[in-house]
């Protein structure tokens, strides 16, 4: 069976059934002939406005070489004019297609404005991340240079305490006991016993350790704080829009 094949059927008679239906005048066709010989028919349909008035609606066909096909094309604008004058709709095999079709396009635009929503949500929380990515990035920069500089401080004041002729980050020189006159035993080292104890790389690896320590527990209490205040403002937004969905729901109920 041939799918493309389409039954017509008669807009004249449709639109005659609908204006008695509604208790109207019948309607009136009027022909005119345009210059190439075609033919153009015209429709008028009376409706009622109030008990005492009365508009006639004119519907213009597209013109044809034909009578009959002109006036089928004018009496189908009425229709269709008609429908939207008097808020009907023709019942016929198409129509529960058609309401079935106009569920679903409602059904999936609520859907979509639902996901925009929730799209825009979820962008400002991408943007609140960003930000604080970039602020704590900027904040470790700060750190390390901060540590950098700590490091030289350190060995620069480890180059002041040391004699001029001692490495500060050489071990410790070894101290070897020896038993004085009154029979103590002592330490000494081959430098003059009369120098000051030089810091040793230990004691300076110990201290630029701390340090590291102590920056980074500064950093890690930084970045949760800056987590919970990004959290806080995403929790506020989505609960604020929570309220007003609901306050807009309440809304349409009423």
């Amino acid at each position: 069976m041939d799918s493309s094949l389409n039954v017509d059927v008669s807009f004249r008679q449709l639109l005659h059934n609908i204006c008695v239906q509604f208790s109207l005048p019948p309607p009136r066709y009027r022909m005119t002939v345009h210059t190439d010989g075609r033919l153009c028919s015209h429709v008028d349909v009376e409706v009622s406005r109030s008990s005492r008035f009365m508009e006639i609606i004119i519907c213009h066909g597209a013109p044809f070489s034909e009578a009959n096909q002109t006036q089928e094309n004018a009496a189908c604008v009425a229709i269709k004019r008609l429908s939207n004058e008097l808020s009907f709709e023709v019942r016929d095999v198409n129509l529960e297609d058609k309401k079935y079709y106009k569920n679903l396009y409602d059904r999936i635009s609520d859907e979509h404005l639902e996901l925009q929503d929730e799209y825009e949500m979820i962008n400002l929380d991408f943007e609140l991340l960003k930000k604080s990515y970039n602020f704590l990035i900027e904040e470790k920069k700060q750190i390390v240079a901060a540590l950098k500089e700590m490091k030289e401080s350190i060995g620069r004041c480890c180059a002041f305490i040391s004699p001029p002729n001692v490495d500060p980050m050489e071990e410790e020189p070894t101290r070897h006991p020896t038993t004085s006159n009154t029979g103590e035993t002592t330490a000494s080292t081959s430098d003059d016993p009369e120098t000051p104890s030089v810091v040793s790389s230990k004691n300076f690896d110990f201290l630029y350790s701390f340090v590291c320590t102590l920056l980074k527990i500064m950093f890690t209490r930084s970045y949760q704080s800056k987590t919970e205040d990004v959290l806080k403002q995403s929790r506020g937004k989505k609960k604020v829009r929570s309220l007003i969905d609901s306050s807009e729901s309440d809304e349409e109920e009423e």
